[in-house]
């Protein structure tokens, strides 16, 4: 069963440590959830079949750094032998998102854990950044706030004045 793009919810089934098939044997934990249900707009919608996908956590030199947080945020309990994480994770579950990774020719499902990953929290701007940004923008002729464009279409047998504001939505381009 493939699952298309978008959340869903799955609780934690088991987890450890594995190697790639490939030359560096790259090695990565997964954890393997059973998908219980798609979550659209809110909603959650049972999944008809049982599915099991996993989540993959790379634990080579680069990459172990942004695991070792990543883990830690699951309650890891730091034994790779033995791996366990918050007990919540196996009786109410989390929030999975299934993404693509593409291949060549083939496409794969790539799952995640929302709120895991990337930057999680914000460095500010240093200020010689911002002025040199505010530089820029100036230069390029940006240099003031505009008013919103008006609105020039003229429908046939309508009669409709230039000076309808700008509708955002009428023209989007698809």
């Amino acid at each position: 069963m493939k699952f298309e793009i978008g959340k869903y919810k799955g609780k934690l089934l088991d987890a450890g440590v594995a190697v790639l098939d490939n030359e560096k044997q790259t090695p990565y934990m997964y954890l393997m959830f059973d998908i219980l249900s798609h979550i659209q707009a809110g909603e959650e919608y049972d999944i008809t079949e049982q599915a099991t996908r996993d989540v993959k956590f790379f634990l080579s030199e680069k990459a172990l750094p942004y695991a070792e947080k990543d883990l830690a945020k699951l309650g890891f309990n730091g034994d790779f032998e033995h791996p366990e994480f918050f007990e919540k994770l196996y009786t109410e579950g989390c929030e999975l998102f299934c993404g693509e990774n593409v291949n060549g020719d083939k496409v794969y499902e790539d799952w995640s854990i929302v709120g895991l990953g990337g930057q999680t929290e914000k460095k500010p701007a240093p200020k010689n950044l911002l002025k040199k940004l505010n530089a820029k923008w100036k230069a390029h002729g940006n240099n003031t706030y505009q008013e919103e464009p008006t609105k020039q279409t003229v429908t046939a047998g309508a009669d409709q004045s230039s000076d309808d504001k700008f509708n955002p939505v009428d023209d989007i381009p698809f």
